[in-house]
């Protein structure tokens, strides 16, 4: 993994992740044995020259033969999943195998023993029960809640809802809610529906309420099936939109007869009529045979909302002509002049032999917010040179040794070492060094 790491030089502390040695690494020389001569604190390549003392931490997956007269109990009540109980293979003291089972643990949050299978005279709280007793009561006036499993077999826990309820006394089901079939009820959320396809209009029906309530009709809102219209004597509001169209085919507003489809704002002087397209979509107006594109008012204008420095643009294939917001006027391709040239404002070509630059920072790249730049000096074909850029996929300052004028992207040959005195993540990149204090680091890895 990437991170700093410490340059060893005189004076310093040596932080390793790892060191080798070809016999004895000492850690510590607190005492000498008087038989063997080793130090106490001796990790030796051969395993029985091996001496440790004090605590060790991990798995201890790794160790083998190893004896001791104490087992470490740790008193963890956080944690919630099933753990496994211990058993011992045999009575007695001394070394003994311990082994455990899957079918019976402990879970800690609910004190609870699980096994797969119990053996008792009388159980009062059973998780799992082949029967229950029931009691009759067929004169109790109390609501009873009925039980039912998440399951159709096998062990599953009895549940109640207090949506479903039954009456012994008065002989009442009741719930809230219904799927099927209802007849003769005397409240109902849902009607039997019969489909047609006659050429007559019917009435809608709909009620007053969102609750319990009559249904009715209106004589002026109709739908014939058969055309599929739906027609009224008055207007049609939507507060959200119309949307016309079955979502395979176009949508169509057509008038009723010859005559014009007219869309206002209302009764006021303010608002806007907008047409939008889709994502990336074009919005065509299209008279009818040798009509016209009329565009009315005391001033007209037309704006592109969709790029704001662009008021209006006019594309002629591969190239176009814009209009900007700002009053200026953008030609993409080559301008031919067939009269005059007349520039009222600045006007700046430069070809000079050495540029010299009065403003204190140079803009780049300038108008994206990504892209690969530097500076070229030619040094060997035309065009082509050595570079110093900044690499936008790496985020980082590089050179290569040739670079052609009009390249758009770069590969760099090398990159440039950043110097930092404190831990900056966006210098965190490998090859990077940071000085902090007498200490020095270098970034790397992967």
């Amino acid at each position: 993994m990437a991170s700093w790491k410490k340059v060893i030089v005189s004076g310093s502390d040596a932080e390793l992740n790892s060191v080798t040695a070809s016999l004895h690494f000492f850690v510590d020389t607190a005492g000498v044995d008087a038989e063997l001569g080793n130090v106490f604190q001796t990790i030796s390549s051969n395993p029985n020259e091996t001496y440790l003392t004090g605590s060790f931490s991990g798995d201890g997956s790794r160790l083998t033969n190893v004896t001791g007269s104490k087992l470490n109990i740790v008193n963890d009540t956080t944690s919630t999943t099933p753990q496994r109980i211990l058993f011992v293979e045999e009575t007695g003291f001394g070394a003994k195998t311990v082994f455990v089972t899957s079918s019976l643990t402990y879970s800690r949050g609910s004190d609870t023993i699980n096994a797969n299978a119990l053996t008792a005279t009388t159980a009062t709280t059973a998780s799992t029960a082949t029967c229950v007793t029931l009691t009759g009561a067929a004169d109790a006036a109390t609501t009873h809640y009925i039980p039912f499993a998440v399951s159709a077999s096998g062990g599953r826990p009895l549940l109640t809802d207090g949506q479903i309820t039954y009456n012994p006394q008065s002989n009442t089901l009741t719930v809230t809610n219904i799927s099927g079939t209802v007849s003769n009820a005397t409240n109902a959320t849902c009607i039997k529906l019969t489909e047609t396809d006659d050429d007559a209009a019917y009435n809608l029906v709909f009620a007053t309420s969102g609750s319990y309530a009559d249904a009715r009709i209106d004589n002026s809102l109709t739908y014939n099936a058969s055309s599929g219209l739906l027609s009224t004597s008055g207007s049609i509001k939507a507060e959200d939109g119309v949307i016309a169209g079955s979502g395979g085919t176009a949508g169509t507003f057509s008038s009723n007869g010859n005559q014009d489809v007219v869309l206002n704002t209302g009764a006021g002087t303010t608002g806007e009529i907008r047409i939008a397209d889709g994502a990336n979509g074009n919005i065509s107006l299209s008279p009818n045979g040798s009509g016209t594109v009329r565009i009315g008012g005391t001033t007209p204008t037309i704006f592109n909302t969709a790029e704001a420095t662009q008021a209006l643009r006019i594309d002629g294939g591969a190239c176009g002509v814009c209009v900007t917001d700002a009053g200026g006027l953008t030609v993409e391709c080559s301008l031919n002049v067939g009269g005059d040239l007349v520039v009222s404002g600045d006007f700046t070509y430069l070809n000079v032999t050495n540029l010299a630059v009065e403003d204190r920072f140079i803009l780049l790249n300038s108008g994206s917010a990504t892209g690969d730049g530097g500076i070229i000096v030619q040094n060997s074909a035309t065009t082509t040179g050595s570079a110093f850029i900044f690499d936008d996929d790496t985020d980082r300052w590089g050179f290569t040794s040739s670079l052609a004028s009009n390249a758009t992207t770069v590969t760099p040959n090398a990159f440039a070492a950043a110097v930092v005195e404190s831990d900056i993540a966006y210098y965190q990149k490998v090859g990077n060094i940071r000085i902090d204090g007498d200490d020095i680091y270098i970034y790397s890895g992967t």
